[in-house]
């Protein structure tokens, strides 16, 4: 929209999201924790910081109240959290795993269930785009996730991979606690986001894309 409002001809644009690193970030099918001394469900969001709590506090809230009940664990990749957030928020089943380098160490994604994707629906985020996606379904796992900007056309385009919620504690309360009951294939999911990244999204596949627009606005 902006680049239309500045008088660009619609020909002339495309819409490229950030890819899939399917190349580093390797697949590796979900533990099924269940079929251990201590059933759970591992949640795992990348990219953390104190700065992401206003996005995120309905998640981290619901999160609380099910864990309260429900043997479930937060990880993180990115920033340590503040001690002051984490007794603020009752944040004692999270693992902070900090900064992973996947050249380094490729399956460090592996180790979760359920990624989590949500935001805000506002003008600020609307207007970006969120690459951890790509990292997620490059690792195959299934987005718990609220759709806004382009991520409302990503979600009708590829639905087997998410679970789709509001921005709101009291629905992603009750997508947690229906992912902990099972209501949801993970295994399939995970797979499905796999083969998608693949096939589709992978950083190559955006390339041929980027390649293709050039030939065609240089004509």
């Amino acid at each position: 929209m902006r680049a239309i409002n500045n008088n660009i001809y619609e020909n002339k644009i495309a819409t490229i999201h950030g890819g899939a690193n399917t190349g580093y970030i390797k697949y590796h099918e979900r533990i099924n924790h269940r079929k251990s001394s201590e059933p759970k469900i591992v949640f795992g969001y990348i990219g953390m910081s104190d700065g992401e709590f206003p996005d995120l506090e309905p998640f981290i809230k619901a999160f609380v109240k099910c864990s309260e009940k429900m043997n479930i664990v937060f990880k993180t990749f990115g920033k340590r959290i503040s001690i002051g957030n984490i007794r603020k928020y009752g944040l004692e089943k999270i693992i902070e795993s900090g900064w992973v380098d996947y050249f380094k160490n490729p399956d460090a994604l592996s180790s979760v269930d359920v990624y989590i994707l949500i935001k805000k629906d506002n003008a600020i985020n609307r207007a970006g785009w969120p690459n951890k996606l790509g990292d997620y379904m490059a690792a195959g796992r299934p987005v718990l996730l609220n759709p806004y900007g382009d991520l409302h056309e990503f979600a009708k385009k590829y639905p087997n991979g998410l679970i789709i919620t509001a921005w709101n504690e009291i629905e992603i309360e009750d997508k947690i606690s229906g992912i902990y009951n099972g209501k949801y294939d993970l295994d399939m999911m995970g797979k499905y986001n796999r083969q998608t990244a693949e096939r589709e999204l992978s950083w190559g596949r955006q390339s041929v894309m980027l390649e293709e627009f050039y030939k065609k606005i240089l004509k």
